[in-house]
């Protein structure tokens, strides 16, 4: 990772740098997951599934 989101991470949030990776796998995982939520669930709901 680049020093800077290490620098920010260890500043805002108790990180280690072994676990910088997983948490930003499990955030972009997340949002990947609620953003096609949000996304299909009004298309589903407009087509009656």
């Amino acid at each position: 990772m680049t020093p800077a989101i290490e620098t920010f991470f260890k500043k805002t949030a108790k990180i280690e740098s072994e676990e910088l990776r997983a948490v930003l796998v499990s955030f972009a995982y997340l949002f990947c997951l609620m953003a096609s939520y949000y996304t299909f669930t009004p298309a589903a709901r407009c087509t009656c599934v």
